[in-house]
């Protein structure tokens, strides 16, 4: 049993037995790859202490517009963080190199390949990018002040 940044292997064991998933991976590479993202992104609110490594905890931060304790980290970054660990064994990296879609390709004396317009492969599964979402990355938020 260790913990890898917001999230002990053991529960990322059960996480998986839960959903019926498996991965072929490394369980603890996966937890620091998928950690080292979460680290990249940009989230409102401030770290609890000045001078703390990491993200998380943060104070001032709102999930549903509610005010997450200062103290705690939100099960939403636990969740974010197996999610994108599940992804990212599953060839769904964020922080590999986007390919672009193929619209025709040719073997005619020449190789011949043309892509879609503005377009790339995405490295972010739909649980991932809506978990972000919900912690303000990427998406708006509704934030309850009252």
């Amino acid at each position: 049993m260790s913990t890898v940044g917001y999230v002990d292997t053991n529960d990322f064991d059960v996480w998986l037995k839960d959903r019926g998933l498996c991965i072929s991976g490394n369980s603890v590479s996966l937890l620091f790859r998928a950690f080292d993202y979460i680290e990249l992104q940009n989230y409102d609110g401030e770290k609890t202490e000045p001078d703390q490594l990491n993200e998380w905890p943060r104070s001032d931060f709102y999930i549903d517009g509610k005010i997450v304790p200062s103290s705690m980290v939100p099960n939403q970054v636990k969740n974010l963080q197996m999610r994108m660990a599940y992804d990212m064994d599953s060839g769904n990296d964020p922080t590999g190199v986007a390919e672009q879609r193929v619209k025709s390709q040719s073997v005619d004396g020449a190789v011949s390949v043309e892509y879609q317009d503005g377009s790339s492969k995405s490295t972010i599964s739909s649980q991932s990018r809506m978990l972000l979402a919900k912690l303000g990355v990427g998406g708006v938020r509704t934030v309850s002040l009252g």
